[in-house]
């Protein structure tokens, strides 16, 4: 069997916004990387912060460039704890992604999202994509569900997650 499609892209240099409270692109994956309605496991992680002691939220999000489309479950908003407004979190989220029939390029924005004299951080922003359906099976090779409830992704979602079942034969 030859190896599955996929790729790794990184931005490995620490990306700062401040100055207005809109998303702005600190990485971007280019739709090369990507066929048209094809499906991927896509997952993306970084190191995130702001710069504030617990009154001002900062958020951070995966959409498509050209149709400007926010992936679902993607944003993930959060407030530093008082005092530790230098530490970092991980953003982590991972979806099955079908591309548009059209590819479109991925990017990773960030914003504080109430204050714009704050400042929103994520540093190692990765990507990484498997092609699942040239070479796999769905529901046999792999499987996938979701919580389709909009929502940022936060405490909650690891309690109130989609789940799979398996049973044995």
């Amino acid at each position: 069997m030859a190896a599955i499609a996929h790729g790794v892209s990184r931005e490995l240099t620490n990306q700062q916004h401040t100055g207005n409270t809109t998303y702005t692109t600190k990485h971007t994956v280019a739709s090369t990387n990507f066929v048209a309605s094809a499906k991927y496991l896509l997952m993306v992680t970084a190191q995130i912060n702001g710069n504030d002691t617990g009154t001002n939220l900062f958020g951070f999000r995966v959409r498509e460039e050209v149709n400007n489309v926010v992936l679902t479950g993607s944003i993930h908003e959060f407030r530093p704890d008082r005092g530790e407004d230098e530490r970092r979190r991980t953003y982590a989220w991972w979806t099955v992604y079908t591309v548009p029939a059209t590819a479109q390029a991925l990017t990773f924005q960030i914003r504080p999202v109430n204050n714009s004299g704050k400042v929103a951080q994520a540093d190692s922003i990765v990507f990484h994509w498997i092609r699942l359906d040239a070479d796999l099976t769905e529901n046999t090779d792999w499987f996938f569900n979701e919580n389709t409830t909009a929502a940022p992704h936060g405490y909650a979602v690891w309690i109130y997650g989609a789940t799979i079942t398996f049973t044995r034969g």
